[in-house]
C-alpha cells in the first residue's frame, strides 16, 4: 500500500496540474479504475481525493495546520512524487501532455 506521505504528494501534484479541477480528476480516475475492477487502485485514488480536499479546504482563524507535513508535501521535489503521479494517471492524461 502507498504511504500517507505519497498520497499527499500525489494530491499536491494534481492540484498543481489541475487547480480547482483536481478533485474532479481524482474522482474520475477512481471511478474509472473501479469500473475496470481495480479496487486497490480505486481506493488509492479515493485517498488522493480526500487529501486534495484536505489541502484545499479553508481553515478557521484559530485552527492549526500540521505545518511540518504541509511544508514537506508542498515543497518537496522528490522524484518519486512525479513517478507515482505518472503511474496513477490515465492514458488520456499522459497523451494530453505530449
Amino acid at each position: 500500500m502507498i504511504s500517507d506521505l505519497d498520497i499527499y504528494r500525489a494530491a499536491k501534484l494534481l492540484i498543481d496540474q489541475h487547480g480547482q479541477d483536481a478533485p474532479i480528476r481524482a474522482a474520475e480516475r477512481a471511478d474509472q479504475l473501479l469500473e475496470e475492477g481495480d479496487t486497490e487502485g480505486a481506493a488509492i485514488w479515493r485517498s488522493i481525493l480526500a487529501a486534495i480536499e484536505e489541502l484545499q479546504r479553508g481553515r478557521l482563524d484559530d485552527e492549526s495546520v500540521n505545518r511540518e507535513q504541509n511544508e514537506y508535501c508542498l515543497h518537496s521535489r522528490f522524484r518519486n512524487m512525479t513517478v507515482l503521479a505518472l503511474r496513477l494517471e490515465s492514458p488520456e492524461d499522459r497523451e494530453s501532455r505530449r
